[in-house]
């Protein structure tokens, strides 16, 4: 029987605090929403744009651009080819950094949301203060979103024609095409044929507009005939014929030594450039045995 004021028979209380480890996942939301992750993203994205910056691009009309670069640095070029540095924003490295940057901010928005108590917190904050800070941060997410898909699914192509010459739609008709990974650009097959060229001039001597008029048939039905003109283009169902470059084209032929077998007899596009006040000519014709191409 314990002793009223007995020491030794008092009895101890503790309280046991139990401190729980976040699951996998919670702990991989926090990863994905870190302030470090986004440093480090937006470091990647910089590099990135960086490249694509300063190395020549596959989607550059003046095609010997990239070749040439390539010739001049094998080095640099066997490592930059393998991760698409040469079309950087269509890229796959891209795309996943811009995916992951998207995936931050919004994942971080959500956290600071929770945190602050939701619709409450916004309240206790300052509603204009707060409605402000989330939807800077959504419109971020939306349009690194849009990139996204706008970079993933892009596509263009350089054609040149010249008039009267009418050339398949397929893919060695093209100078150049850069599509993004998520696009699939399944060639119709169809006919484009370039039928005139009109110029204006003023004065007799400064050129003011160029008019093309276009047909593309598939096979005896035309599906659309129009005038392409600078900044306004002719349309074919997802495709939009644009006017970027216009100049003289002469004819080439190649044959084999004796003049027996043609291997090509076709136009090129010859591009008038000036170089410290001398003129200069970029010439480039498609050659489909030739990788499609030949720099002149």
């Amino acid at each position: 029987m314990p002793i009223p004021g007995d020491p030794s028979a008092t009895t101890s209380v503790r309280t046991v605090t139990q401190v729980m480890e976040p699951s996998a996942a919670a702990a991989f939301i926090g990863a994905i929403g870190s302030s470090m992750f986004a440093l480090v993203l937006v470091g990647a994205l910089a590099l990135l744009s960086f490249v694509g910056a300063v190395v020549p691009q596959d989607g550059d009309f003046d095609v010997g651009r990239l070749v040439r670069w390539k010739q001049d640095h094998p080095g640099w070029t066997a490592v930059l080819d393998p991760v698409g540095a040469f079309g950087t924003f269509r890229s796959w490295p891209f795309l996943v950094v811009t995916g992951f940057l998207a995936a931050n901010t919004l994942v971080c928005t959500a956290l600071r949301y929770v945190r602050e108590g939701g619709l409450a917190g916004i309240r206790r904050h300052g509603v204009a203060r707060r409605t402000g800070f989330y939807l800077l941060h959504l419109s971020l997410v939306i349009l690194i979103v849009a990139g996204f898909f706008s970079f993933g699914t892009a596509f263009s192509a350089h054609l040149v024609l010249t008039e009267g010459q009418t050339l398949k739609e397929a893919r060695e008709s093209y100078v150049s095409v850069s599509a993004g990974p998520l696009r699939d650009t399944p060639h119709r097959g169809g006919d484009v044929t370039l039928t005139s060229v009109q110029e204006e001039f003023a004065d007799r001597e400064h050129r003011t507009a160029v008019t093309s008029h276009l047909v593309v048939r598939m096979g005896d039905q035309v599906l659309v005939a129009g005038d392409v003109r600078y900044n306004q283009p002719l349309s074919v169902g997802d495709l939009s014929y644009v006017q970027s470059e216009n100049g003289y084209s002469p004819k080439l032929g190649i044959r084999r030594p004796g003049g027996h077998m043609s291997l090509v007899e076709s136009f090129v596009a010859l591009q008038t450039g000036y170089t410290t006040g001398v003129r200069s000519y970029r010439d480039f014709l498609p050659v489909p045995f030739l990788e499609n191409r030949i720099v002149v």
